[in-house]
This record gives structure tokens, C-alpha cells and sequence, in this order.
């Protein structure tokens, strides 16, 4: 027993739990195994899939399902067990894909399967995500009608103003008529299945989950909003966007000092 038992605390990846260096400050890292230690529970929640968390199982006690693809997925990173998942509409994406692929012939657009990560454009001149070359996260190139199974999501990834060209160029409203859309960072956009969100996760896990007392999350962007508004109590790093920053009952340090640490110092009293 401990005096964190029945507390759940869900963190965001980029942005939040990591510096802008994409590195865990250790004080977050000493914060959490003290939090777990005392009975708490933690998860990430991130718009990541299983195949891009990186060593953070390594680092971290995770011994609370994870909500990853923004929502699309219920997760348990050390067993690497599915909890839950969910599938966008097949055929409709292969068209969605090549159109974008017309709209922009060098944007990288990653096909996410329970198996893998496929690269949808087999351009060789095409954008390079840097998340994928910063962490060694491997994509299969395969055109998006060969890509086996079903799919998770779609994640485009290009500059930018590229980025806001092509969202110019494509049908956001009929798109939301099928997909749930968000825009992730500055270069990323993703599409995944209608209804899903960080939120929806949260609230899969109080139906899941008997005897959680409170859940704690923190994030810092724009796909963090429905998790937060979901949430017993909500943070948000001082470098969060606006609108995030707007909803959250805490504002911590920014990402690079250690928000996790700093928040579960405001909203639990732990000595950091």
C-alpha cells in the first residue's frame, strides 16, 4: 500500500515528458519511479505507436496501460500487448494517400499497421522525418494499396508551410465526416479513426480499469486537449500552446526543466 494506490498519471512524450534535445530530464525520470513506488500508476498518452517509443520502457515504470496513436490504442508497453485498437476506413485511405501524394509529391506520409510503419511514398526525394532518423525508427516503403492489413493511422510530415499548402488543398471537412484529424506539431498531421482522441483513451480506462481514485495528465499540444478536459486534474508545461495552457488547473515549469517532476510536485505535494 501506498499513498499514491488508485492514482493514474498520463504524460504526453514530445514537448512534455522530453526536453526539446528529445531526452527524459532525470528529475522526471527520479519523479515518476518515486510516484510508482508509492503505489501510483503511470501511462503515456502520445500520438506515437508501439513502434516509435524508443528506450522508454527501459527508463520509465510503466505499469499502467499506455494510450497511444492519440487514442487509437490501448497498450501495454512492457508486455507489448494490445488492449484495444482501432482501424481507419482501408480503401478510403489508399485514395486520401495518393491524393495527397498529388498534392505534394516529396511529403512523407507513414502508414501505421499493428506490425509496422510503412512509408507510403517510395520517392526517394521525399521528406525525411526527423523523429524517424533521431531515434532509428524503421519504415518499410511500400505503396500505399501493397501495405498488408489494416491501418491505424496516416501521419503526413513535411515543412511547415508545406504542410499548411497541403491542409489548404485537401477537404478537411468531408475528411472529418470519416477520420478524427489533428494537427500534432509543426510538421506533423495526423489521420486516424473517426472518434478517437487522447480523451477517448482516458475514458476507456475508467470503464476498463475498477478502483482508480483520480487520473493526472499533462501535455503540452494541440491533440492533448481531449485528454485534458477528460482528466481529474490537468497540466500543462509553461511551453504548451495557448489553448492547452487555457484548460489545464496547473501550469509547470516548461518541458526542458522537468514538467512531469513539477507536476506531480504541484498537484500531489511530492518533494521533488
Amino acid at each position: 500500500m501506498g499513498i499514491y494506490d488508485g492514482i493514474y498519471l498520463y504524460c504526453d512524450i514530445d514537448g512534455t515528458l522530453l526536453s526539446d534535445l528529445k531526452e527524459i530530464p532525470q528529475i522526471n525520470i527520479s519523479a515518476v519511479k518515486k510516484f510508482t513506488e508509492e503505489g501510483g500508476m503511470f501511462g503515456l498518452a502520445t500520438g506515437r505507436s508501439p513502434h516509435n517509443l524508443s528506450n522508454f520502457p527501459e527508463l520509465l515504470p510503466l505499469n499502467a496501460p499506455s494510450i497511444l496513436d492519440n487514442g487509437g490504442i490501448l497498450y501495454n508497453v512492457k508486455e507489448r500487448e494490445f488492449k484495444e485498437c482501432t482501424f481507419i476506413p482501408r480503401e478510403r485511405s489508399i485514395e486520401l494517400s495518393n491524393k495527397i501524394l498529388e498534392i505534394c509529391p516529396t511529403a512523407s506520409l507513414q502508414l501505421y499497421t499493428k506490425e509496422a510503419i510503412y512509408q507510403g511514398n517510395t520517392n526517394s526525394n521525399r521528406w525525411v522525418d526527423p523523429l524517424t532518423i533521431k531515434e532509428n525508427v524503421p519504415e518499410i516503403p511500400c505503396k500505399a494499396e501493397d501495405v498488408p492489413g489494416e491501418w491505424i493511422k496516416m501521419v503526413l510530415c513535411v515543412p511547415e508551410k508545406k504542410l499548411d499548402m497541403i491542409l489548404e488543398q485537401l477537404d478537411l471537412e468531408d475528411m472529418a465526416r470519416y477520420y478524427a484529424l489533428t494537427r500534432s506539431g509543426k510538421i506533423y498531421y495526423e489521420i486516424f479513426c473517426l472518434g478517437m482522441n487522447k480523451g477517448y483513451g482516458i475514458a476507456s480506462l475508467r470503464k476498463k480499469i475498477p478502483g482508480i481514485k483520480k487520473i493526472l495528465a499533462i501535455g503540452d499540444y494541440y491533440n492533448d486537449i481531449e485528454m485534458l478536459a477528460e482528466v481529474d486534474v490537468a497540466g500543462a508545461p509553461s511551453s504548451a500552446v495557448d489553448e492547452v495552457k487555457a484548460i489545464a488547473d496547473h501550469i509547470t515549469c516548461d518541458n526542458n526543466q522537468g514538467a512531469v517532476a513539477d507536476f506531480l510536485r504541484i498537484a500531489l505535494g511530492m518533494e521533488i
